[in-house]
């Protein structure tokens, strides 16, 4: 399929000339008046300078032998002067008073100098006017200039509204303050001292100017740090003045954990901000992170006595928190570590000892790790009520010691703990170490629910290292389905170009199921930044694959069921229904392997309109489609879901793609006994078996049931169709004869056949006599029950309802979790299959396709209700 191509993605639009970043600065109000600062001030120095060397010229009489050793010395002190300003007092003014005041120093000392030399115009007051300038300009004024360009982002667009500025607006300032120097002094004949009452007018309106930019730099660095665009490393290179440590303050004070931290990541780029009451403050955080960093900065920082509450951290339930906390004690209050362990605490041991192992294993000293190795076998050797406990500390210990070190070979055990607590807390450490030689037993805990979200975060912190592994296991035929199932997701949260090409790479999979999880995968790297997906992607034979399933599907379907999608013979229900189900597959993974291609939010719009019932919404889909799709792909996408084609059209569609036909209900079941597809091809032992088909007799015989569910549904066709002489167990019902069953229940309407498989795996029957109670009101809903036959009549003190066949009782209390609001009493000889709601629950973990089916319908439910 050569329509089918990659687009290449743009990149975002930068300031590329000078008239695109003039366009830029004029945008932002904080970019303006920034740039009318520095032209002002500018213009207010040019006009300085011009002073001081007329006024010395007139002093000197025109001796330029004296002239030139006047500047000389004059330049040198200055200079010297400057130096040590900028060494000694620029750093600690900022922090003193903040950018709040220094914006204004320069423009007060200029107006101060030049009323002097408006009243005394010699060479002593503009010396010293132009020794002001000489020493604030590349100090004080510099620093502060600088710090105004801290909140302006990106940092390339900061560096080219830097170079418009000091390449375009300086010569333009050198430009206003000729042609005023030019009016006033050439043509006005003013003299050098009156010219102070011309830049008067530039001073005054300069002090307005720093008026409006301490406003709007107080707003734009809030908006930065809340938005976190702030880069900690490049503000590292500056000084944090008093009005952004202020602001900072205000911030960690308000904001959630999140914001906290970056503003804490900015309070670490200098110890001039740890003095901050603020940083006391949060030791009390609610987050544990934040109490840890707050806890490292002030330790680092050494100016503050905080012995009493370092102490009572080490009680604190987080392990970074108490690690931090014996180190700041003994490093810094010098405390004996093993004294600190006999301190008399409601603190549990194990949380001291892990604390300990922590901080003697990070020093590195053979000792100490030695040392830590005997606490941390107390730790694992602890048993009775405080055993799990102590384990978990254990593992969440070994998870803060930097790599390589011997400890870590522990984690070996406890990856492999009956407890899944402590296993969970050993793959979250495992993720943080990243050593190569616990990768299997972390991908073999993708099987176990309760430890799919930590194996998931440890995987995606091996991030590349661990691609190798999860590639292998996908297609590793012998490793189970239920760890296979769960690696494309894995590979697709660890989101970087390796593990995207591992993807694409193993797209190809006899599995569907297999297969759809790999494009869903796929699908989330190419949402998430379409750059990773790797360049020349073809997904052109796999939906040429896709597209001969949907369509062979479709013919297997019209061969089973023949009136219009209406099952034409009991036997088949459940057949047609799984057949159906993959065919609904099918055509969702064809439109998943469309977006990786084509704009995905007008794939899924597509894809959403055509699975409607509504027909404007599939009008308007095919509209969609059309002018997103070449035609021929676009005839063979939407020919099957087209509600203007007939089923006689589509079928002889289907025929000319696939190039063969399904001439009876009998071929398409052979079809399915020989698909490689074992639930397709139980339901269809199951319907040969119901139908009592002989002549499949021999296709039976040949099917490989290696499967549970193949076996056990091959054994009981094999009984009905006297392939086997055994009676016993041949009137049990079998697995797939419950799930038939429960798809006919209002409750299970939105799970797929294949999902119920798990529902009817926990089912067992029970029966009641007449007048025989089912369950009791006010009781604990701990079952609820689908009738299979019988009546039960639901009594309570407003109504008295009946039940019947297919129909469920008791399953609105038991999916709240409370106790029945009636009771249920047997109204005739009745049986009914119960499910265990903890089993149910247990199942609606694993699956959840199964959760999503009852939320479905229950939001139907309530929809209709309102």
């Amino acid at each position: 399929m050569s329509e089918v191509s990659e687009k290449p993605s743009s990149a975002p639009d930068m300031p590329k000339n000078l008239r695109q970043v003039w366009a830029y600065i004029r945008a932002s109000r904080y970019l303006v008046l920034i740039t009318a600062l520095i032209l002002v001030g500018c213009c207010t120095t040019a006009i300085i300078g011009y002073q001081f060397k007329l006024i010395a010229y007139k002093s000197f009489s025109g001796d330029k032998v004296a002239l030139a050793a006047f500047f000389g010395r004059f330049n040198g002190y200055i200079g010297l002067a400057s130096f040590i300003v900028q060494m000694l007092l620029t750093g600690r003014l900022l922090r003193w008073f903040g950018i709040r005041v220094t914006l204004f120093v320069m423009p007060v000392v200029f107006l101060g100098g030049s009323m002097g030399l408006l009243l005394a115009p010699a060479l002593l007051t503009a010396s010293i006017l132009k020794g002001s300038q000489g020493l604030l300009r590349y100090s004080l004024d510099k620093s502060t200039t600088e710090l105004l360009y801290l909140p302006v982002v990106p940092p390339r667009v900061k560096s080219q509204v830097k170079s418009f500025i000091d390449g375009f607006i300086w010569r333009m300032a050198d430009g206003l303050a000729g042609v005023t120097l030019f009016v006033f002094g050439n043509r006005m004949k003013f003299s050098p001292g009156r010219i102070s009452l011309v830049n008067f007018v530039f001073l005054f309106g300069w002090l307005a100017i720093a008026y409006g930019v301490r406003h709007e730099y107080l707003k734009v660095l809030r908006s930065a740090i809340e938005r976190r665009t702030l880069d900690p490393e490049r503000t590292a290179a500056g000084t944090m003045d008093a009005s952004t440590i202020e602001v900072l303050a205000q911030q960690l004070q308000q904001a959630g954990e999140q914001q906290v931290l970056y503003g804490l990541s900015l309070f670490e780029v200098g110890s001039e901000a740890a003095w901050h009451p603020v940083l006391s403050g949060l030791l009390e955080h609610p987050s544990a992170v934040v109490r840890q960093r707050a806890l490292h900065i002030l330790a680092e920082s050494g100016r503050h006595p905080i012995v009493a509450q370092a102490e009572k951290l080490l009680g604190d339930d987080a392990l970074e928190v108490r690690a931090e906390a014996l180190q700041y004690l003994v490093v810094h209050a010098h405390k004996d570590p093993l004294e600190l362990l006999k301190m008399t605490t409601d603190v549990p041991a194990h949380c001291l000892q892990s604390a300990l192992v922590t901080y003697l294993a990070r020093s590195r000293d053979t000792d100490h790790v030695v040392a830590a190795q005997t606490v941390l076998q107390t730790m694992l050797s602890s048993i009775g009520p405080e055993a799990e406990a102590s384990h978990r500390e254990a593992a969440r210990a070994l998870g803060t010691i930097p790599s390589p070190c011997a400890l870590h070979a522990e984690l070996s055990e406890l990856l492999r703990h009956p407890n899944l607590g402590v296993v969970e807390q050993a793959l979250m450490s495992a993720g943080k170490i990243r050593v190569g030689e616990f990768l299997p037993l972390i991908i073999e805990s993708l099987r176990e629910p309760r430890l799919l979200g930590a194996a998931r975060v440890a995987l995606a912190q091996y991030g590349d290292e661990a691609v190798g592994a999860l590639v292998d296991r996908l297609n590793d035929q012998e490793t189970p389905t239920s760890v296979r199932k769960r690696i494309p997701a894995a590979l697709a949260r660890i989101g970087t170009v390796k593990s995207a090409a591992a993807l694409a790479g193993g797209i190809v999979q006899s599995d569907p199921e297999l297969r759809y999880e790999v494009i869903k995968a796929l699908n989330k790297i190419h949402t998430r930044d379409p750059a990773l997906m790797p360049s020349g992607t073809d997904i052109s034979h796999m939906l040429d694959y896709e597209l001969l399933g949907y369509y062979r599907s479709f013919q297997i379907l019209a061969a089973l069921d023949m009136q219009n999608g209406k099952p034409s013979a009991k036997t088949q229900l459940l057949v047609v229904a799984a057949v159906r189900e993959r065919m609904e597959q099918e055509f969702e993974r064809i439109f998943r392997l469309l977006s990786l291609v084509y704009p995905s939010r007008d794939v899924y719009n597509a894809y959403v309109g055509l699975t409607s019932s509504r027909p404007q919404l599939q009008a308007n889909a095919l509209e969609v489609v059309e002018h997103l799709l070449p035609s021929d792909l676009y005839r063979r996408v939407v020919t099957g879901v087209d509600p203007d084609s007939s089923p006689v059209q589509r079928l002889n569609f289907a025929q000319r793609l696939c190039r063969s036909s399904v001439a009876s209900p009998t071929e398409a079941l052979r079809i399915l006994l020989h698909s490689g597809d074992y639930w397709l091809c139980a339901c269809a032992l199951h319907a040969v078996g119901q139908g009592g088909l002989a002549e499949l007799a021999e296709d039976v015989r040949r099917v490989l049931h290696d499967d549970p569910l193949l076996d056990q549904t091959w054994a009981w066709t094999s009984r009905r169709l006297g392939i086997v002489e055994t009676s016993k167990g041949a009137t049990m019902p079998t697995v797939l004869e419950n799930v038939d069953l429960l798809r006919k229940a209002t409750i299970f309407e939105g799970i797929s056949t294949q999902s119920l498989l798990r529902i009817a795996a926990i089912t067992s029957e029970l029966a009641w006599t007449t007048d025989e109670v089912v369950y009791q009101e006010n009781s604990p809903a701990e079952s609820m029950f689908l009738l299979l036959e019988g009546e039960v009549e639901l009594r309570s003190a407003r109504m008295a309802q009946r039940r019947g066949e297919n129909q469920m009782i008791g399953s609105l209390a038991a999916l709240g979790g409370g106790t029945h609001t009636e009771s249920a009493v047997a109204t005739r000889a009745t049986r009914a299959l119960r499910i265990d709601m903890e089993d149910f629950f247990d199942t609606m973990a694993e699956d959840f396709n199964v959760t999503r089916g009852i939320l479905a319908v229950l939001a139907g439910l309530a929809s209709r209700a309102a």
